[in-house]
């Protein structure tokens, strides 16, 4: 009789195999082909689904049925029964897309759109695109989809934990100015760097308490008269195509004059 552990991690891995196969239409699909594909919040998807026929047969497509893993029931769907493409009837999901979602036949791919306002952070996830034929089998595809979602705030604080917008200090000649930059949001986690008068500076990185954000702390002197009015600019970034979150201050300085 097998040992207990062992019956429980063979239930485990049934149970395992029954989701992955509930999400690929009911019954295992082997070889299905997997496709990546990233957007920064606001532009446009296009994620690909083959609809592609043998040119020999006079085979058509019949049903486009659109899936994402965390629901069991298609998000999408195009209907092309007893019909041509510009008939088609096209549903969308309200919760997911709803008229976000734009399905556009060409040659060799289908492009699945999600426009309008353009995609959102929630859109990230697994998704399945299920293609019924006339003749053919039915045929599936996965698309990973990627969002970046860029830096929601940056903030710069002095010594005294006080968000500064425009200038730090005053500081006296000899001073050490010690200043925290946290970035509040972004997916994947944003870079952080400092610079003073356009030159790059060496900082530490570190995590806030919450986990909500990233802080990043410099500390730089001693100060001499040349430091007053010198920018200070903490800058974050996560992609080359989201666009950075940047904030400047300036130093103010109470300096001797003999």
């Amino acid at each position: 009789m097998p040992h207990k552990t062992e019956m429980t991690i063979v239930i485990q891995i049934s149970l395992l195999l029954m989701v992955i196969c509930n999400f690929r239409g009911g019954g295992c699909v082997k070889d299905v082909p997997q496709y990546s594909t990233e957007a920064v919040v606001g532009e446009t998807l296009h994620p690909h689904c083959n609809v592609s026929t043998n040119p020999d047969t006079d085979d058509d497509v019949v049903l486009v049925l659109w899936y994402r893993q965390d629901k069991g029931t298609p998000i999408y769907s195009v209907d092309i029964r007893d019909q041509n493409f510009k008939g088609a009837k096209r549903w969308s999901d309200d919760g997911v897309f709803g008229n976000r979602a734009h399905f556009m036949f060409d040659k060799d791919f289908d492009h699945f759109l999600a426009d309008g306002a353009g995609c959102k952070g929630s859109d990230a996830g697994l998704y399945r695109c299920r293609v019924d034929f006339k003749i053919a089998q039915t045929r599936n595809s996965m698309v990973n989809l990627t969002i970046i979602a860029p830096p929601d705030r940056i903030a710069i604080k002095d010594e005294a934990d006080v968000e500064r917008a425009s200038v730090v200090g005053p500081y006296a000649e000899g001073d050490y100015v010690k200043l925290k930059c946290e970035v509040f949001g972004g997916r994947p986690p944003p870079k952080i760097n400092w610079y003073r008068d356009g030159k790059h500076m060496m900082s530490d990185i570190q995590s806030s308490a919450s986990g909500r954000s990233k802080v990043s702390i410099i500390t730089f002197g001693p100060l001499s008269r040349q430091d007053l009015n010198s920018v200070v600019s903490c800058r974050a970034s996560n992609h080359p195509r989201a666009p950075h979150k940047e904030v400047t201050v300036q130093i103010d300085m109470n300096c001797k004059f003999s």
